[in-house]
């Protein structure tokens, strides 16, 4: 806890002086000072000092929500093994997964230096590795079938389009003559 900013006796000298400059101002202005005016300047300064406390209270909350969100993105970052989430509980649970015979670096490289099948696997993923003008090739190849589908789509799409005016132009000329064959009847 941070403490209070504003202790009380600091609190009631600050409202003692408000009350000493309102009396002042009135007896310059002619007034005279009366019990009501008083009451209502200490009233005023007591809600503003309890206005400011309760301002100050949730500031130190916020404050101290903070510090504890920075405390414990601390304890994940420096944490032991035992805390969830960092990260040498991380590393800790690798090594506790391992067999006891492959626990460090040195028994691993040892094991992969002796391992010739495992060195013949790796040799033989790398050579085989497509070159990057291989895939190039392939981009642009697909691009093309891709571009020819488009075409061909639109295409069908206009024949269709088309067709349908040819029908409905056809129709629309045979309900004119049908009509015309009526009306002249």
């Amino acid at each position: 806890m941070h403490g209070d900013i504003l202790d009380a006796n600091s609190t009631n000298k600050l409202i003692d002086q408000s009350v000493k400059d309102a009396i002042d101002n009135s007896i310059e202005n002619g007034n005279y000072v009366t019990k009501d005016l008083l009451e209502a300047e200490t009233n005023a300064r007591t809600k503003s000092d309890e206005d400011l406390n309760a301002k100050i209270k949730a500031e130190q909350t916020r404050a101290e929500g903070k510090e504890k969100e920075i405390s414990d993105k601390l304890a994940i970052v420096d944490g032991d093994s035992n805390t969830e989430g960092s990260f040498r509980k991380a590393i800790a649970d690798v090594i506790a997964a391992a067999p006891e015979n492959l626990d460090t670096l040195k028994e691993i490289a040892d094991k992969l230096a002796g391992n010739d099948d495992l060195h013949t696997a790796l040799n033989q993923a790398i050579t085989e590795k497509a070159d990057a003008s291989a895939l190039a090739n392939e981009v642009t190849r697909a691009t093309g079938v891709e571009n020819d589908l488009r075409t061909a789509i639109d295409t069908k799409a206009d024949a269709t389009a088309l067709s349908n005016y040819v029908l409905t132009t056809a129709l629309n000329q045979q309900v004119d003559t049908l009509n015309a064959a009526i009306s002249a009847k």
